[in-house]
Order: structure tokens, then sequence, then C-alpha cells
């Protein structure tokens, strides 16, 4: 009961006290200095720019510093009343509840919350990237070397192939060390790190697909050929054994979604979200299996 109360009057009555607004503008500057400083991170933030454009998918999540700097406690108590709101919030609870009516429970507590309702959010639409090359200096003696583009949404009829595929060339989650983009690293010594996802951010609006490598200035052109090959043919010679292996793996990290109490509350979040089955997970492995070597290679 405490808990839910103390939610209650986190969502309605913030205080906004201008002490906490300080401290947490000069934190969140702090961290944006940061992230401008660290190339690995920036880099996917320029990515980011250049396939979604003036998408929201595009924006930095710490935000721009000529923002940060005039932001008020009006401004703050304005966005609080325009957009936290119980409508369309989700909210999930995992736990032992012997002895407790969480129905009544929540009724009696957060049931009192009342807001505006929110009108969903409109996206612009998105289209591939056209071939384009951004430098962006900076002092280091390393460069990082960012490949980029637009991939689907969670409901394409190509999601799972990219899933699939994505566990054989970047990693997923199988163990990076068995990844295509890390035998190129073996292989060629090139590269200092290699990674990447195929939907990266995926949702209801469609994710990115990237590769990021660190490299030498002397091994740059020469990395670029190897990365720019192996994105072209990588799919063509794939064979069943990592076909398989990439189903297992999958199909077989179902049991990650169940490991803690908070786990389980995000997968149900989830499941809600993009108003998927509560027997989702185990139809999964028909679903995963299904995906062929052909449909992978034409994807």
């Amino acid at each position: 009961v405490r808990a839910c109360n103390l939610l209650f009057e986190v969502l309605t009555q913030p205080s906004f006290d201008q002490d906490d607004i300080e401290r947490t503008r000069k934190h969140l500057l702090t961290e944006l200095k940061l992230f401008w400083d660290n190339p690995t991170q920036f880099s996917g933030q320029l990515t980011r720019q250049l396939v979604y454009k003036d998408h929201q998918n595009s924006f930095n999540v710490l935000g721009v510093e000529s923002a940060l700097n005039i932001i008020t406690k009006e401004d703050l108590i304005q966005a609080h009343k325009k957009y936290i709101s119980p409508h369309g919030a989700r909210l999930a609870l995992v736990g032992d509840f012997s002895g407790i009516e969480i129905k009544d429970l929540l009724e009696s507590t957060l049931g009192k919350w009342n807001g505006p309702k929110i009108l969903d959010q409109q996206f612009p639409a998105l289209f591939p990237v056209e071939h384009t090359i951004v430098d962006y200096p900076i002092n280091r003696d390393q460069v990082v070397l960012t490949y980029g583009g637009l991939s689907v949404d969670r409901f394409h009829e190509d999601y799972d192939k990219l899933l699939l595929f994505d566990q054989v060339f970047t990693g997923g989650v199988l163990d990076g060390m068995g990844s295509r983009l890390f035998a190129l690293r073996e292989e060629t010594g090139l590269f200092y790190a290699i990674g990447g996802s195929l939907l990266a951010g995926v949702g209801k609006q469609p994710g990115m697909i990237y590769v990021r490598a660190i490299v030498s200035p002397d091994n740059l052109i020469e990395a670029e050929r190897i990365i720019e090959q192996a994105i072209a043919e990588q799919a063509c010679n794939l064979n069943q054994h990592e076909l398989e292996d990439a189903q297992r793996a999958l199909i077989n990290s179902r049991v990650d979604h169940f490991t803690s109490n908070r786990a389980i509350a995000s997968t149900y979040i989830v499941l809600d979200k993009y108003e998927l089955p509560h027997n989702f997970f185990d139809i999964r492995p028909e679903q995963i299996c299904s995906v062929t070597i052909l449909s992978l290679i034409h994807i």
C-alpha cells in the first residue's frame, strides 16, 4: 500500500524544487559534454540524424545544450500537466501477492489518478538513406567508422529474417565473438573493435541498421573496403549450421525474459504495448524455425 501511495504522490504531486532542477540540469549538461567527447557514442547519434532526419528517432535522449540551459520550473510544471497521464499508461506487478487484493489496492491508490488524454504521436514518413559521407574531425589516435541505414519495424514481414541474420552477422543474443563481424577482426587484424545491429531501436517505428568499427587512420581505406564487402556479400554464403545455431540461440533466449521479477514485468509490458498474445513465447519457436536459408538470402 505504501509503495502505491508513494508512486501516486510522485506522479501527481512532484515538487519541482529549484535546487533539484539545477542539480539535474548540471548533471545532464555534464553527461552531454562527456557524450560529445566520446566518438564511439556520438558516432551513433550522427548516424541516427542522417538516417532519421526530422523524425523523432533522430533526437538525442540527453537533449541539446541550448534547450537544457533555458528550461524553467514553469516549463516542467506545464509539461507535467500536459504529458503525465494515466491514459495509455501501463503497470506490471510481479511477486507474491498472497492475501492482497491487487485490484482493490490499485483502485484505492493509483485509481484516483486523473490526467489529460494524450493523443497518439504522429511520425513523418521514413525513406531509405541516400549514400552520404559524414566526417566529424576530433583529436584522437583512432577512427570510429560507422555505416548506417534504415531497418524495418517490429511487425514487418522480414523482421524475423533480420533477427536471425543479426545473430550470425553481428552477434545478437549469441556471443559476439562468434559473429561474422568478429571473424573479420580475427582474420584481418584491421579492427580494434567491430560490432553492430540490424535492428537497433526497432519498435512500432523502423529501427536502424549499423556497423561500427574502431580502426587506425592507416587502415581506414582497407577497413572500409572489407566492411562494405561484408555488408554486400555475407548473407549470400550463410550456411544451414549457422542458421540453426541462430534459431536455437533465439529460442533458448526466451528464458532470459523470466529470470527476475523485473524482467517478467518488462516482458509483460512489451507484450501489452505491442498487443502480442499471452502465449507469444510458446509460439515463437515455430515462427523462428519457419525461416529458411533461401528467405534470408533474399532479404
